[in-house]
């Protein structure tokens, strides 16, 4: 496949990660490793399970980074999604350094729902993260409001995990993962 880190023209097609047949989070499971690019598009649906776990903890469902450490630095989290402490909602956190919560989804238990992250350039000097879920944008920001870049770059070994406990986080393996792609570069 051809390597597009910026506008790809001719665009090029997403990767599968994971297939039409449902995953569930296990401890630690690498799912596969892929380059990082400045633009790019993660798409998933993600299964709400019912109250199945306890509400003690925040519990992984899937994590996509460099492997250095879960957060905190530039691209060693580019987006983790775990199910909340309080219910059954699903939070996604980190797109951006700094900033922990990016969208908190209340999710209707035992149904599914799409999930799309996209970087995407919105100046030749900032890029601007957006999160859809079923098709909405529902949350959205942009590294000028941080002073410098805090978004991944081009060419990082990126693990994408299916679960990936750190701390004193478990894994959310009553909930289910499909038709994880990644898409690098950026098309119209």
């Amino acid at each position: 496949m051809a390597e597009c880190l910026k506008l790809c023209d001719p665009p090029i097609p997403p990767i599968t990660l994971i297939g039409v047949n449902p995953v569930a989070p296990a401890v630690d499971a690498l799912v596969d490793t892929v380059k990082s690019s400045a633009y790019h598009t993660f798409e998933f649906d993600i299964f709400c399970a019912d109250d199945s776990l306890p509400f003690d903890n925040w519990y992984s469902i899937l994590h996509v980074g460099e492997g250095i450490t879960d957060y905190e630095y530039v691209g060693s989290r580019v987006f983790a999604i775990y199910r909340t402490d309080v219910d059954n909602s699903i939070m996604i956190v980190n797109p951006i350094e700094g900033r922990v919560q990016f969208y908190n989804h209340f999710c209707v238990a035992n149904t599914w729902s799409s999930y799309k992250l996209v970087v995407k350039p919105l100046s030749p000097s900032n890029r601007i993260a957006q999160l859809f879920i079923n098709g909405e944008v529902v949350a959205e920001d942009n590294e000028s409001n941080y002073g410098m870049s805090k978004l991944v770059g081009d060419g990082v070994d990126l693990q994408v995990w299916a679960g990936r406990e750190w701390g004193i986080r478990g894994t959310a393996s009553p909930y289910l993962i499909k038709n994880l792609m990644y898409t690098p570069g950026f098309q119209e």
